[in-house]
């Protein structure tokens, strides 16, 4: 995993620029639904402006539906933006909460392949086997 900060390059879309000053920090697990398609859990480990928009972009999988960073929407997928806050899990208080929220607008989020990844992969995702972060 590389170090990556942020450059504005408009005043509405930021480019990832090779920086170990103030790194943002992304960590990923990826699963196949499909020729051509895959979905994608993304944990920040900080929370940097369009971090999760930026890093899928710089990764060559700009998230479908992205008005800013998606280079063409496909047709008939315009409905949306996939990008879905699935899970929160934090302690507060010394209490744990946790609250979960499957995506259920889109065409792609109704994709029965999608949904099976979700329960059979992604159903507890700090259960993961994270990178330790430095």
């Amino acid at each position: 995993m590389g170090h990556w900060g942020y450059g504005e390059i408009s005043a509405r879309r930021w480019k990832l620029c090779e920086s170990r000053k103030n790194p943002a920090v992304t960590q990923f697990f990826s699963y196949s639904i499909g020729q051509g398609k895959r979905v994608y859990l993304l944990r920040p480990r900080t929370g940097k402006t369009h971090q999760l928009r930026v890093a899928m972009k710089a990764i060559g999988a700009p998230i479908c539906g992205d008005p800013n960073y998606y280079p063409g929407l496909i047709k008939g997928h315009e409905e949306r933006c996939y990008l879905h806050a699935y899970v929160i899990r934090f302690t507060l208080k010394e209490r744990e909460y946790q609250f979960t929220l499957k995506p259920h607008m889109g065409t792609y989020f109704s994709d029965e392949t999608f949904l099976k990844v979700l329960e059979e992969q992604y159903l507890k995702p700090w259960d993961l086997n994270w990178p330790v972060k430095k």
